[in-house]
């Protein structure tokens, strides 16, 4: 018996061919997934936000903007957003000069120009100023969380007038999911807050976002830091864009949730001799695959 999986997240996204012996009973566990969104349902969530104004309104009477987004760990299918957000911006006033970009790779590894490719597209990379996080450098100090965490955010996205986060919502054993405020913490915090965050204030599980104080703390550094807007994406099982939600970092985010809830939601087999897991689509790393 073959069975195929999906493999090689940004590197590929082919499928491998597995064999059994044929007198083996196989169960093949997939989630229950949803088809890929057109352009126009994108435009659609761009045009209705979710308790925020449009992007091109917040655009307005601002002097620049910083776009923060997921590194190359995660699948989010970036350069299908940035041309919406960046119409936005120009909707709103701004010019090419006027909008910066900041992976946020946490403590990950600095992102290079391919990588960068991959996410945001070649025409993106050649347009726009691009900077990768470094949790020990040029950072601003706002102050400690109610429970203590002290607050240091990139200087960039800090000192930004409009603070926009582009991100996946994804399982995540401390926060919940991913998505919302995570894009500030750990994506663009200091080594001491993304520390302070992950050590003292343990999650309570993937999936699970009601009194989780782990994601409550996030979100207190994120609202400090100033996060105006975010754009999250919930995604299938082949990695295309099931869902887009733009708004406030919280309702935009846990709108997104619910979907995430039911794409991602799959049916586990009882009673297995062997079990073999596929972590695509966050296979790039194998930190990911927790």
């Amino acid at each position: 018996m073959k069975v195929k999986i999906p493999y090689a997240s940004w590197y590929g996204d082919y499928d491998v061919s597995l064999d059994f012996p044929d007198e083996w009973k196989v169960i093949v566990a997939k989630p229950r997934d949803a088809k890929p969104l057109g352009k126009e349902e994108i435009t659609f969530a761009f045009r209705n936000p979710i308790g925020t104004k449009r992007i091109s309104d917040l655009a307005k009477k601002r002097k620049d903007a910083v776009l923060i987004i997921n590194d190359i760990s995660r699948p989010t299918p970036t350069s299908r957003l940035i041309p919406h957000i960046i119409e936005d911006l120009e909707a709103g006033g701004l010019d090419e000069d006027d909008i910066k970009i900041v992976m946020a790779t946490a403590a990950h590894r600095p992102q290079t120009r391919e990588d960068l490719i991959k996410k945001l597209g070649e025409e993106t990379v050649s347009r726009f100023e691009i900077f990768s996080h470094n949790p020990y450098e040029n950072l601003v100090y706002l102050g400690r969380t109610s429970r203590g965490t002290p607050i240091y955010v990139n200087r960039i996205v800090a000192e930004s007038d409009l603070k926009i986060g582009v991100g996946g919502i994804y399982p995540h054993g401390g926060a919940g999911f991913g998505g919302g405020g995570k894009i500030i913490l750990p994506g663009v915090a200091g080594m001491d807050t993304i520390e302070a965050n992950h050590k003292n204030i343990p999650g309570v599980g993937h999936g699970v976002i009601e009194k989780n104080e782990n994601r409550a703390d996030i979100e207190e550094v994120a609202r400090k830091a100033g996060l105006d807007v975010i754009v999250n994406t919930v995604i299938n099982s082949r990695r295309e864009i099931a869902g887009v939600f733009v708004g406030d970092m919280i309702k935009a985010h846990r709108e997104g949730v619910k979907l995430a809830r039911e794409v991602y939601r799959t049916e586990i087999p009882k009673n297995i001799d062997v079990v073999i897991t596929n972590a695509y689509p966050l296979d790039t790393e194998m930190f990911q695959i927790v």
